[in-house]
């Protein structure tokens, strides 16, 4: 019998074993990466605290004097005198030229001279008006002497009484009675006079009051305390009506005019202070009052306008026209509940942190209040919100899902 050949193993066909192998495979990364989904993520966290903060709006602005003015010539002429130069510190009503004024005093007293010329006049026609009054009484006396004489004789019998002699006093009464007319006419004349040269004085009286302001104008007065920080004339120049002659600024009364969008009116509704630098005074910060809230809005910007003042003592080293860097102080200080800003994501319109608590990583919606530079409020507090001292995930909670657990990380 023939020897028979050793027999071999079988094999499978490698088509029919590469299913299996992968299978194994993917069987394997799912355990691998179920075991990677359980793992607690490792985060780090920040507290969430209790601060004092306040709602305040930083802005830029410049101090302006309250009071400043443009001080022009009223009447036009050659400067005879100056008194003042640039940065002098003038009090109210002191003199700081002087115009020639030789033209309005030559005028004034011609004007004096017609016054006292038409008082004289004045008082002739008060004797005249005197003198119409005595022969006012003069003529009344003789018109009723003439009346009494014709009625006299008008009443006597006709038989006794002549004609001629009848006519003739009451001729006599005609005439009497047209003398007192006359005389009458004449009083009301000179009282009419009278009257005349009284309102010529009367307005002689206007134009010399006129003449004396114009005299007064030209001596150049400082219309308030201040210091001039601009002279545009020189002495000995002539200058027209109207001609600007110097700038002067109150210092012991600054402002400053802040300029701000109405959505912010609200918020500075009931501010009273603001706190602002300058780098003309490095390292210090001052303190002012809010003392005007514009009630209005400019209908071409949207917005309104603020003003704070200065307080007494800080004009003395601050001045007109220092650029300032503002802070309205919206309210007062009050404690707050506050979160980092890094712990804060977006999902669409809503703000969320993730909240450690029992390993576990809790979703929290957040109702945001006040920004700082680093920090925002939360302002649901309690159940449905956070709580002081509760641990906010600040690295690590991109992707994280509620209820994930978590590993704290040690600083």
């Amino acid at each position: 019998m023939p020897a028979q050949s050793p027999r071999r193993p079988r094999r499978l066909p490698f088509l029919a074993a590469f299913p299996l192998l992968l299978t194994a495979c993917d069987n394997a990364q799912k355990v691998e990466a179920t075991t990677k989904t359980d793992e607690p993520r490792l985060v780090r966290v920040a507290e969430a605290q209790i601060q004092d903060v306040q709602r305040e709006i930083r802005t830029p602005g410049f101090l302006e004097s309250e009071h400043q003015a443009a001080i022009v010539a009223r009447v036009g002429g050659r400067i005879r005198e100056l008194t003042v130069d640039e940065g002098s510190r003038v009090q109210k009503g002191q003199a700081l030229a002087r115009l020639d004024d030789r033209q309005a005093q030559s005028a004034l007293q011609q004007l004096t001279v017609q016054r006292d010329a038409k008082a004289v006049d004045k008082s002739l026609a008060a004797l005249e008006i005197e003198a119409a009054g005595k022969r006012i009484q003069q003529a009344r006396l003789e018109s009723q002497k003439a009346k009494a004489e014709w009625d006299r004789q008008s009443s006597m019998d006709k038989e006794f009484v002549a004609p001629k002699a009848l006519q003739d006093a009451e001729l006599a009464f005609q005439t009497a009675e047209q003398a007192l007319q006359v005389a009458e006419f004449n009083e009301k004349k000179s009282r009419l006079e009278v009257d005349r040269i009284d309102n010529l004085i009367k307005e002689l009286d206007a134009k010399i009051r006129e003449s004396e302001v114009q005299i007064e104008d030209h001596t150049v007065s400082a219309p308030f305390q201040g210091i001039l920080v601009k002279r545009h004339v020189s002495q000995g120049a002539t200058v027209q009506v109207g001609a600007a002659m110097f700038d002067i600024v109150d210092p012991d009364h600054l402002v400053s005019w802040l300029d701000r969008p109405q959505i912010e009116l609200e918020q500075v509704r009931s501010a009273r202070i603001v706190q602002f630098t300058t780098d003309a005074v490095p390292g210090k910060e001052f303190i002012a009052d809010v003392d005007l809230i514009s009630p209005t809005i400019d209908r071409q910007t949207g917005h309104f306008r603020l003003r704070f003042r200065v307080r007494g003592p800080d004009t003395a080293v601050l001045v007109h026209g220092m650029f300032v860097r503002a802070r309205i102080l919206a309210e007062d200080k009050r404690p707050a509940l506050m979160v980092k800003k890094t712990a804060v994501l977006s999902e669409g319109q809503v703000s969320v942190v993730m909240v450690v608590r029992d390993g576990k990583a809790n979703r929290v919606d957040l109702d945001p209040g006040l920004e700082l530079k680093d920090w925002i409020e939360c302002k649901n507090r309690g159940e449905n919100g956070l709580r002081p001292g509760d641990l906010v995930i600040v690295t690590g909670h991109e992707d994280l899902k509620d209820q994930a657990a978590v590993t704290v990380a040690k600083e």
